[in-house]
């Protein structure tokens, strides 16, 4: 089909892209048209924004009548001058927004009329309306798109919607673009269907943001009382989290209101170390004494009680400890205090050091291995920040030993290290760990949160060095 539109054009036809005009080639443009340059030409180059098709437009208007007229105006004098067949084909390009397959176009134009053929759309291309690039088709600039859909009827809108989706349906088309095309067309019952295929595709290929859309237009199209939408819900506010959008705070925060009191919890935890995240810290400060005590913690509010906590921490490892299995409470509370405080620590860095050091006492506790890395390297990474280079080096040379009964751990240990060789000013150093930590969590050893620090680390490593280069 593309061959035939092809051959359907002039032979010597060059196609050109061309990119927006300076001021002084729209003004040269305009003068080759109308013979001079006057207060006409300034009109045509401001409404026509650089585009060189819409400069010669207003150009030749401006030839015919010397009523002057805006670009909005001017296109829908040439959509009321189309012959039907080409207005229903322009119609179905435009309400596609991207780029459409050729056959798809075709064929969802004829199941509204059926003497639409290649014809119209070679016309069209030669009109300047529409481009054909490979097997797709789009309309030549979005202001000919945004008239084009502006022109139609709501009704008239919903049938070329409900048309495209009906083709690309046939053709197994991703479940986004038939989510958004069963929408735009009224059917929310497949709409819903698409949607719910296209979150689940776009999360198990970590396209949040995607995600998140899919998920948003679950909520819009299903029914009020539809059983899932809860559960929408809280996807949607995890996938903008993910996408590390600001507007992930409100929904985790909806998704918060409406969830058992064990989910709602957790939400609340994650919602918090989000807004941590995208700078709300006010907002997260607010938030964190509730938080804290759901993990059956104090929040260290005063300047002097998270100073006189640090110092707790720094001594602490001197008294013998209790190993234990760690329960899923333990394992909870480390998470959170891990995961908000690799984030708080860029911000409020005393803060973020106290949450990392609970962490570490936590899993100090445990007995598997991994965590007495865990603890020694967290421990000796924050001694390290307060300037005990002594005992965070202690700290580190006995996670480095507990490693070798631990190899997975070596993520965490390499973070340690990075952290402490950055406090040194040794970034070849840190670089180097920060490189060895990535590579084993890429090889799946267990990095429990590490993944984000290890990265700032490396950002940090490498301005470093290349500062002093």
């Amino acid at each position: 089909l593309v061959e035939v539109i092809e051959d359907s054009l002039p032979k010597e036809a060059e196609r050109i892209d061309l990119q927006p005009l300076e001021a002084y080639e729209s003004q040269a443009l305009i003068q080759s048209i109308l013979g001079v340059v006057d207060a006409r030409a300034v009109d045509i180059a401001r409404e026509a924004e650089g585009s060189p098709f819409f400069v010669a437009e207003l150009a030749r208007h401006a030839q015919r009548s010397a009523v002057p007229v805006s670009l909005h105006d001017l296109m829908t004098d040439r959509l009321d001058r189309l012959k039907p067949q080409m207005r229903i084909l322009l119609e179905v390009v435009a309400t596609a927004t991207r780029p459409l397959p050729v056959a798809v176009a075709l064929q969802a134009a004829r199941s509204i009329r059926e003497d639409i053929g290649e014809k119209q759309l070679v016309w069209l291309e030669q009109d300047g309306m529409v481009t054909v690039r490979g097997a797709g088709v789009q309309c030549t600039h979005d202001r000919i798109r945004e008239a084009t859909t502006a022109a139609m009827h709501h009704q008239t809108l919903r049938q070329r919607h409900l048309a495209i989706a009906e083709k690309l349906a046939e053709r197994d088309a991703e479940p986004g673009l038939l989510a958004h095309h069963f929408h735009g067309g009224g059917d929310r019952v497949r709409a819903l269907e698409a949607a719910l295929l296209a979150g689940e595709s776009a999360e198990s290929q970590f396209a949040f943001g995607q995600a998140a859309e899919a998920w948003r237009l679950c909520l819009e199209v299903a029914p009020p009382d539809h059983p899932d939408r809860a559960t929408w819900l809280v996807a949607m506010a995890r996938a903008l989290v993910a996408a590390g959008k600001v507007e992930g705070v409100d929904a985790m925060m909806a998704a918060v209101a409406i969830a058992e009191t064990g989910e709602a919890r957790q939400l609340h935890r994650e919602a918090v170390v989000h807004m941590v995240r995208v700078g709300l810290l006010d907002r997260a400060y607010s938030e964190l004494p509730s938080v804290m005590k759901s993990v059956g913690a104090g929040w260290p509010s005063s300047s002097v009680g998270a100073v006189a906590e640090l110092a707790w921490q720094a001594i602490r490892g001197y008294f013998p400890v209790f190993k234990k299995a760690l329960s899923d409470a333990d394992r909870e509370r480390l998470d959170f205090y891990s995961e908000l405080g690799s984030s708080l620590s860029p911000f409020d860095w005393i803060r973020g050091t106290i949450l990392s050091g609970r962490a570490a006492i936590v899993a100090g506790r445990g007995s598997d291995p991994y965590w007495a890395v865990y603890s020694k390297a967290i421990q000796g990474a924050n001694l390290a920040a307060s300037d005990r280079y002594d005992l965070a080096d202690r700290y580190l040379s006995e996670a480095e030993v507990a490693c070798e009964e631990a190899p997975d751990s070596l993520p965490v240990l390499a973070l340690g290290l990075a952290a402490n060789h950055a406090y040194h000013c040794r970034w070849s150093q840190c670089h180097d760990w920060t490189a060895r930590g990535r590579e084993a969590i890429e090889a799946g050893m267990r990095f429990r949160f590490t993944s984000h620090t290890l990265r700032i680390f490396e950002m940090g490593s490498l301005a470093q060095m290349a500062r002093y280069a």
